[in-house]
């Protein structure tokens, strides 16, 4: 059936070419509201929500919620908030290259990062689609002080 139904597409001639737009988030301005008493708390960690725009408010999970983990975690969310528009430009690139594979519509691969869940050496943003009803998640993981884009997994929910 799924076979069938890539054939269709493909035979009705959708767009294959994915708009990539580079440096659409910046994390920087972010920076000043990363603070120890911004911090909330959930059954399975902490959390922060920053505003990236007036508009956008994006979220950092991790999984401590004591004093010293969450200043350890502060950091590492400094980190990714500095790096976000290069960790959203990794993610559009694959998208991009996977849309021009595939053959399948752009909006099957158009999306925002929603939030994203910290672990030590690991990043994982979770991406809600724009285009159509999905959502997935992008692994980043560091290596040697790098950031390099991790194992894949897709949700479907």
């Amino acid at each position: 059936m799924l076979k069938r139904i890539f054939h269709f597409l493909r035979a009705v001639g959708a767009p294959s070419q994915l708009k990539i737009h580079f440096n659409r988030f910046d994390g920087r301005v972010a920076l000043v509201q990363l603070r120890a008493g911004s911090v909330g708390s959930r059954s399975d960690g902490s959390f922060i929500e920053v505003k990236l725009d007036p508009t956008y408010e994006f979220e950092i999970l991790f999984p401590t919620s004591d004093v010293i983990g969450t200043g350890r975690y502060l950091e590492l969310a400094r980190e990714v908030l500095e790096n976000l528009a290069e960790f959203d430009n990794a993610v559009q690139s694959w998208c991009a290259a996977e849309c021009a594979r595939s053959g399948l519509h752009p909006r099957n691969f158009e999306g925002i990062p929603a939030y994203c869940r910290l672990q030590p050496d690991s990043v994982v943003f979770r991406y809600w689609g724009t285009g159509v009803n999905t959502e997935w998640d992008e692994r980043f993981v560091r290596v040697d002080g790098r950031w390099f884009i991790g194992v894949r997994r897709v949700n479907r929910d």
